[in-house]
């Protein structure tokens, strides 16, 4: 049974923050009691999400009280019971730094686990540096995928 989700990208100030946003969001709606959080792969230290990730997140009247980047660590993935990566190359990443933990039966592209079959490109994208408007694009990439996340889950429940 899934009661943690772990959203992984690179810096965590952008995707995987905006991901665990939107998911709290969809799944408090949905009346799913989970605890979800994210980290990144290569966090050197700790720093504020994104202004343009606080800003979507304002707009939506989504709750970002958490702001701060974190180093994922081989405890945050053990209490994971379902990790989602934005690239390959956090999976990759994962999966070789923390091999004794076993992830890749926890450990999916969101938008393989979430997406269409036939989706060609696998990744979501790093507004990094970019303007607002990429981010707002990248936040309804997530959003359009998230949403299926309550159904997907009963599914893998059953």
């Amino acid at each position: 049974m899934i009661q943690s989700i772990l959203f992984v990208c690179t810096g965590n100030t952008c995707r995987s923050p905006l991901a665990e946003i939107i998911a709290r969001c969809i799944c408090s709606q949905a009346g799913l009691d989970l605890r979800i959080s994210s980290a990144g792969t290569m966090v050197m230290f700790t720093t504020p999400w994104s202004d343009h990730v606080l800003t979507i997140a304002r707009e939506r009247n989504m709750d970002s009280s958490h702001r701060r980047s974190i180093q994922v660590n081989a405890a945050l993935l053990a209490d994971a019971d379902l990790i989602m990566v934005m690239t390959q190359r956090h999976r990759d990443f994962l999966l070789s730094s923390f091999p004794d933990l076993l992830l890749a039966e926890k450990c999916f592209l969101l938008k393989k686990y979430l997406g269409p079959p036939a989706a060609d490109d696998r990744e979501i994208g790093d507004p990094y540096g970019g303007p607002l408007e990429l981010y707002r694009q990248v936040a309804s990439e997530l959003e359009e995928l998230l949403v299926n996340l309550p159904a997907r889950l009963q599914d893998d429940q059953r």
